[in-house]
């Protein structure tokens, strides 16, 4: 049963993180922040990494993006 619970809990999870990208999409959050080309970046609990995609695509390959979580 324990295993179940465990694959609503990550679907759920993965549509709630769906849901919160077409309203708040990490690339506008992070433009809005003011990361640009060539910036370095710290994703820190990045989780499954929809920011850190992101904010690789803005610093571009100039810049460098670190990411870390548990």
């Amino acid at each position: 049963m324990a295993g179940f619970l465990n694959q609503i809990e990550y679907h759920v999870t993965a549509v709630t993180f769906m849901v919160r990208e077409i309203f708040l999409p990490p690339k506008k959050l992070l433009t809005e922040t003011g990361i640009a080309k060539g910036f370095r970046v710290l994703d820190y609990g990045c989780g499954i990494g929809s920011h850190f995609v992101a904010a690789a695509k803005i610093v571009g390959s100039e810049g460098r993006v670190y990411a870390t979580d548990i």
